[in-house]
């Protein structure tokens, strides 16, 4: 029947697949779109920039050999030089029982009792404190936070010197220190975060801002308290504290 003078023709949409209409809906389309005439997914390229991840398994056995490296390096160091070799077969003799020397005998004693216990407990401090700092990294959820930003260590500062400087918390006897630091560590972790809460809640960039400024007062605390030290020894021994010593 001849199509009305006129009258407007209606034609239908193309489809999505580019297939024709009334043909069949299982023909393939163009060469490479797969069946029923679809387009395979885009393949996510990784950006130039993006950071790769590193396995776990090389990462770890690069960071132990590391490790290593450094505590033999550190046995080697200091007023009386050894050499690495030397060192090395030193240790070994101490683990594995095995003979030295009569003129190694002062060798030995100072890898033993003097450079490698150092060096073991540098390596368990270091642990202690990177444990610390991704425990409060996680914590805050900034992983600008740690000890030393969030005026923490700051804070710890003040209680040791009230200890070096005046003798504060003498009752304790060999704990004051420890005692001290760990007690104004505590307080001044709990005025940081008081004064860092705000009706929203606690912000991490807030919390870090305040634990900087607080860090500032605590360290002023601190150079105003060794200023004021009556006794040189005793400054001395906190300006010591202060810097770290093994």
């Amino acid at each position: 029947m001849p199509h009305p003078q006129g009258s407007p023709r209606l034609s239908r949409p193309p489809r999505p697949d580019g297939a024709a209409f009334g043909g069949d809906d299982r023909a393939e389309g163009p060469a490479g779109t797969g069946a029923k005439g679809r387009r395979p997914r885009p393949r996510v390229e990784r950006a130039p920039g993006s950071p790769r991840r590193v396995p776990l398994p090389p990462l770890l056995l690069g960071l132990t050999l590391l490790l290593a490296c450094s505590v033999v390096a550190a046995v080697t160091l200091g007023p009386s030089s050894l050499a690495a070799g030397e060192a090395l077969r030193l240790l070994w003799a101490g683990l594995s029982g095995g003979t030295i020397a009569a003129d190694e005998v002062s060798s030995y004693t100072i890898v033993w009792e003097i450079r490698f216990p150092r060096a073991v407990l540098a390596v368990v401090v270091g642990a202690g404190l990177a444990a610390v700092g991704a425990a409060v990294q996680a914590m805050v959820r900034n992983a600008l936070a740690d000890p030393f930003v969030l005026g923490i260590s700051s804070g710890a500062a003040v209680g040791a010197n009230a200890v070096l400087l005046f003798g504060a918390f003498a009752a304790l006897g060999v704990w004051a220190l420890s005692g001290a630091a760990f007690v104004s560590a505590l307080l001044a972790m709990v005025l940081v975060y008081a004064a860092a809460r705000s009706p929203q809640g606690l912000v991490p960039l807030r919390l870090v801002l305040t634990g900087t400024a607080m860090a500032y007062g605590f360290s002023a605390i601190t150079t105003l308290m060794v200023f004021r030290a009556e006794r040189g020894e005793a400054a001395r021994s906190a300006m010591m504290w202060l810097l770290g010593s093994l």
